[in-house]
């Protein structure tokens, strides 16, 4: 990962440290290690229809779950990597790629419900198109914000926002740009008062397993946005498991996963993490008087939540993952290795910026001191 000078950690907490680049080696998944013996393969028959089991089904969901639905052919050779196939004639590759995106398309996207949005999905919506907005346009801005909404796709999250309004209590941008100076309106109160931070969460057990590679490391870790308003809180997952996110404008924050601890904890952490974030961003009219317990965390316990993502993951083979992670999925445009650090002195309560030097620097710098 060192020399291919990918970053994958360039805006979000991560466990990665120079111990883990001498660990590079260790136990690596490979695309042959991850073939299954003895299992019923997948078919096309004559007439190009696509059988698959519900194994195969399950599979096929953890692989785009981890690398995202626009790169058909990249879940096509991982599924077939895990599976034979049997093809009773002549097609090509591109044809395959479609079959199988189709399939998961009228079958496994969970991200077609055609349900109501509820009020806690528009909510979400304003606070990551606050964020956004501003340094993202067009099907980018609402890829980005779909990717952490869940159930809901590009199309349905863009519809929704742009919506006209029945009163003025609904949450939509309409509504935002008619009452801008007035807070008791709904709309205008959830835009204005917003937060949003990055959230890693870290399992302890991966911290301690000396002997995995780092890149199974990193993606046995879970990937979060927190949003809210002083009232309520929201934890918003990271489609795209074996994917880097980008955060822009969003403060970035690490939490160690302890299974023997309760949930509680967990709670406690966001809270005061996302409150401490609003009084620093002055959004909080008497912060002395204000308690961050009074904030309603509306979520799941983080013991159901990273059941679910270990249920849900698929692990990306080292190489796979390390040319997903290239700038772009294209050779020759890599994530830049520079890395800024923003730390809080116990002295002073000023930010300062940190720059990581090569050791070649670093050794001359001594020098001439």
């Amino acid at each position: 990962m060192e020399d291919s000078k990918i970053n994958f950690h360039k805006s979000a907490g991560t466990t990665f440290t120079r111990k883990d680049m001498k660990q590079m080696g260790k136990r690596e998944i490979t695309m042959e290690s991850i073939r299954r013996l003895d299992v019923e393969p997948i078919r096309i028959d004559e007439a190009g229809k696509l059988t698959m089991n519900t194994e195969h089904e399950e599979t096929l969901k953890k692989i785009v779950n981890a690398v995202g639905k626009t790169r058909w052919e990249d879940a096509t050779k991982l599924l077939l990597a895990v599976y034979d196939h049997e093809i009773d004639f002549d097609v090509e590759d591109a044809e395959i790629f479609a079959r199988i995106a189709g399939y998961y398309q009228l079958r496994l996207d969970p991200d077609q419900d055609i349900g109501v949005f509820s009020q806690d999905e528009d909510k979400c919506i304003i606070y990551l198109h606050k964020y956004w907005n501003k340094s993202m346009t067009g099907d980018s801005l609402w890829k980005h914000i779909a990717r952490h909404i869940p159930g809901r796709s590009t199309n349905q999250v863009k519809n929704r926002f742009h919506r006209n309004p029945q009163s003025d209590q609904d949450l939509c941008l309409e509504n935002i740009n008619k009452y801008s100076s007035d807070t008791t309106i709904p709309a205008t109160f959830e835009h204005d008062m917003a937060h949003v931070f990055a959230l890693t969460v870290i399992p302890k057990s991966a911290t301690g397993k000396d002997g995995i590679e780092i890149t199974t490391k990193l993606q046995s870790e879970a990937r979060f946005l927190v949003v809210g308003t002083y009232r309520e809180i929201f934890l918003l997952p990271c489609k795209e498991t074996a994917l880097r996110c980008t955060h822009q404008n969003v403060v970035s924050h690490s939490f160690t996963y302890d299974s023997t601890r309760p949930d509680q904890q967990f709670v406690t952490y966001l809270k005061l993490t996302f409150t401490n974030g609003l009084k620093k961003m002055g959004l909080i009219e008497d912060p002395d008087e204000f308690h961050f317990s009074t904030t309603q965390y509306k979520g799941e316990g983080i013991h159901a939540i990273m059941q679910k993502a270990e249920k849900d993951r698929f692990i990306v083979p080292k190489d796979e993952f390390m040319r997903l992670n290239r700038k772009n999925g294209e050779v020759g445009e890599i994530i830049p290795t520079k890395r800024k650090y923003t730390r809080r002195t116990p002295e002073v309560n000023q930010p300062f910026k940190l720059r990581i030097l090569p050791p070649n620097q670093k050794k001359g710098k001594r020098a001439n001191t």
